[in-house]
């Protein structure tokens, strides 16, 4: 019975892991320069400069005017910035998904 207990917590261990890692894959357009943001119905879009329009998230997201800040203060000072977003978003960056929103931005030095 032990055994069986054992193989059981691996098996159950192993599906844990595999879910996690799907939960945690994201999709980084990285190093880019922002060129425009820009906001329309509910949803405002970021430019990135050589990969076109990207959503960065609705208007009521409690988090877009941090979002749409930081981008401002990346665009002013030249900055190149990371955008992660979910997994299954385009990975070549060039085609906009409209239902996935930018979930991290990170700003380079």
């Amino acid at each position: 019975m032990n055994t069986l207990m054992r193989s059981w917590r691996g098996i159950i261990a192993a599906l844990l892991t595999v879910v996690t890692m799907q939960a945690n894959a994201t999709v980084s357009c990285e190093n880019v320069k922002v060129e425009r943001l820009y906001s329309q119905n509910d949803l405002v879009y970021v430019v990135l400069s050589g990969y076109g329009w990207h959503v960065l998230g609705n208007t009521s997201d409690s988090d877009i005017q941090q979002k749409m800040a930081k981008l401002r203060h990346a665009k002013q000072r030249s900055q190149l910035v990371t955008l992660t977003f979910p997994d299954g978003y385009d990975a070549s960056c060039r085609v906009m998904n409209d239902s996935l929103a930018v979930q991290t931005i990170k700003v380079h030095s």
